[in-house]
């Protein structure tokens, strides 16, 4: 690599030296598939937690847990196209966060 003396070209050319090809498909392909993999794990887990919680702890029947829990992943992703909604249309991305926060605080609440 070249020595930057205080040329902003000198320090730009040298970033130009890692070869033609990066990043592309590929590289986003196995982001997608990263992330796609990553959120349904996390959400299998969370899922098998909270009925085993509804289950156990709560002294729900089986139906009544697995019930309760798509309503509450439901009525989340719900609020969430929601929220997207009224941030894009109305508020600014820190009112809606503060808004929707202070709903689900209130929502753990009850």
């Amino acid at each position: 690599m070249e020595e930057n003396k205080g040329d902003f070209e000198a320090g730009y050319k040298s970033l130009n030296k890692m070869g033609d090809r990066k990043g592309g498909f590929p590289a986003t392909m196995f982001i997608y598939v990263l992330i796609a993999l990553e959120n349904m794990g996390f959400v299998a887990n969370m899922m098998v937690s909270m009925v085993l919680y509804f289950l156990f702890v709560m002294h729900f029947d089986l139906a009544g847990s697995a019930n309760t829990l798509t309503n509450f992943i439901g009525s989340t992703y719900l609020l969430c196209l929601f929220a997207g909604f009224i941030s894009d249309t109305y508020l600014t991305r820190f009112n809606t966060c503060l808004v929707f926060g202070v709903i689900e605080i209130l929502h753990w609440q009850w």
